[in-house]
């Protein structure tokens, strides 16, 4: 009887180990894609800031022209 149960302790233990591996590996894979994923972000994020500080500037040199420009005279 002892030895059934070894046995059969033995592979639950097996078993579980090899279930753990192909949980380690698929969590392994999921963080390279979420490192990926994250990489996409920072990058799109980064264009975008680009573009809006060049719009801000751009509308910055607009409102200094506009406030160079003397007044209508009345």
């Amino acid at each position: 009887v002892y030895g059934a149960f070894h046995i059969s302790t033995v592979d639950d233990i097996e078993q579980k180990i090899t279930e753990m591996e192909v949980l380690n590996d698929e969590i392994k894979q999921k963080t390279v894609s979420r490192g990926r994923s994250l990489e996409d972000a920072l990058s799109a994020a980064q264009k975008f800031w680009d573009i809006y500080n060049d719009l801000m500037n751009g509308f910055k040199d607009i409102q200094d022209v506009i406030n160079s420009q003397d007044s209508p005279q009345v």
